[in-house]
């Protein structure tokens, strides 16, 4: 793909409107607009929900590229090679927890590339394939280990030690490409498409097995077209293909691969309207649900976040589009998502958005935070260690939650039905005290002195409602009153006193 032109106002602007951003589109044009360091952030900013902030991150950054890699292993998010001024081959380390840059020189590192995959294996291991460079494509695989800091007694370190070693497959493999998307699933990294040395876009899938070292041609009956530049995500059993680009246009269609089944299908959403058509997004899986952002139509950047959500029912693969609206803080130094090649990871429900191109190239750290409960924890079944652990978390906190309102609402119906009981206990008394009383002459009782509008019994109506309305207000505020029953003796105490 070419670069992006620079984004433009109105259309901006319009964005904006339709998708609740709250920047102003004229501050794009500005010269604050160019700036890349950290702005002061208004207190809360970073627990706020669906707010993109920036300005997070402390040390020295990556040099500004896009078609990068990212990849969360443990709290690290991973940064490997890119375009900026040139093709690149570092390495670079973001702690997410105390957001703080860490630049690495490791020995064997792949040759300098863009447009590669990164796939995430287990805890401690990233698989790097193919890529494109100065003198063409790859199709070479590099495995990256990242073992954490050392922490004894005699010596602490935070940096994560990192090694990269060649993998060497025997067999039939796939022709150098880059731009492609790949995907892991049960010991495998699944392969599709790409843009091979002749600049022609592929439509070819493949699988590597890990255990075995070796490659296999998977059927392509039903497969996407032909694309570059698309995203790959795994939900459950199912790798989910979206978008990308062919010689002619950018697509926004969806094609899901059944892992146990070997079958593609094209699905056709049961709701909502589809994303714009893009390549070069950010795709990430959050809640067993695929988030697409960013990407480009060839003419400028894309802004929006869009959720996919797949469903399964009696064999027949649905699937459904919404929005995801989200607003921009002031310390997102007026950038947005609008670019193409940038890449996305997510750790701890934060959504972190590293580089791109919207017009220049860019190395800012854009963090979202997502709302996480029961429902997104239901869903995340097949989802990563991170992701089990968290559901489990969530799921007991809800378990719990509900149990203490459980006994809430027991403690609070055992509190009413004493109430109850004592207030028919107050009429009980009151009704004794009535008949015992000079004004009981042929009235049964006060309620009926009351409709028979017996004047010579009313001044003792009435303060005997002040009785039940003294000690009703007591139980209700908690305090203590001595209910007085002769309206002509206001000193003479009543044996009635209510708690």
């Amino acid at each position: 793909m070419g670069r992006l032109e620079a984004v433009g106002a109105a259309e901006v602007k319009a964005a904006l409107d339709g998708e609740g951003g709250e920047q102003a589109a004229d501050a794009l044009q500005s010269p604050s607009s160019r700036r890349m360091e950290a702005i002061p952030r208004p207190e809360g900013e970073l627990t706020a929900y669906r707010t993109w902030i920036g300005g997070l991150t402390t040390g020295t950054p990556p040099s500004p590229r896009y078609q990068h890699s990212c990849t969360v292993v443990g709290k690290y998010m991973i940064v490997f090679g890119g375009h900026g001024t040139c093709f690149l081959a570092d390495t670079h380390v973001l702690d997410l927890e105390s957001m703080t840059w860490m630049s690495y020189d490791v020995e064997n590192s792949p040759s300098p590339r863009a447009g590669h995959s990164a796939t995430l294996l287990d805890e401690e291991h990233v698989l790097v394939l193919g890529g494109h460079g100065g003198n063409g494509k790859f199709n070479e695989i590099h495995i990256l280990q990242v073992e954490h800091g050392i922490n004894t007694m005699l010596k602490k370190s935070e940096r994560p030690i990192l090694t990269w070693t060649r993998q060497e497959i025997s067999g039939p493999y796939p022709i150098n490409r880059g731009s492609h998307c790949a995907a892991e699933h049960q010991g495998s990294v699944y392969l599709f498409g790409g843009e091979s040395d002749e600049r022609e876009c592929l439509d070819d899938f493949w699988r590597l097995d890990l255990a075995q070292q070796t490659w296999e041609r998977c059927p392509i009956e039903g497969c996407p077209s032909k694309r570059m530049d698309a995203s790959m995500v795994r939900i459950g059993n199912h790798l989910v293909v979206f978008g990308g680009a062919n010689a002619q246009t950018q697509l926004a269609d969806v094609f899901v691969f059944d892992v146990p089944d070997k079958r593609w299908r094209k699905v056709s959403p049961i709701e909502g309207p589809p994303p714009e058509p893009r390549a070069g997004h950010a795709c990430v899986l959050h809640g067993g649900r695929m988030i697409v952002m960013g990407g480009g139509n060839g003419a400028q950047g894309l802004l929006g976040m869009h959720i996919f959500d797949l469903e399964t029912e009696d064999g027949e693969v649905k699937g459904s589009w919404s929005i995801l609206r989200a607003g921009y803080a002031h310390s997102t130094s007026c950038l947005t998502v609008a670019r193409e090649g940038a890449a996305c990871v997510m750790h701890d429900s934060k959504l972190f958005l590293f580089g791109g191109f919207n017009g220049r190239y860019l190395n800012d750290v854009m963090m979202l935070r997502l709302e996480r409960d029961a429902d997104w924890a239901l869903r995340v079944q097949d989802g990563s260690v991170e992701e089990l652990r968290d559901a489990c978390r969530l799921l007991r906190e809800d378990l719990a939650r509900e149990q203490k309102e459980k006994e809430n609402f027991k403690q609070e119906l055992n509190r009413l039905r004493t109430e109850h009981a004592t207030v028919r206990a107050m009429l009980a008394q009151l009704e004794k005290m009535y008949y015992n009383s000079p004004a009981a002459t042929g009235n049964p009782t006060p309620s009926a002195a009351l409709q028979r509008g017996s004047h010579h019994s009313e001044g003792w109506l009435v303060h005997a409602m002040r009785i039940l309305t003294s000690s009703w207000m007591g139980m209700l505020w908690g305090s203590k009153e001595e209910a007085r029953i002769h309206p002509d003796n206001e000193n003479q105490e009543s044996p009635l006193e209510v708690a």
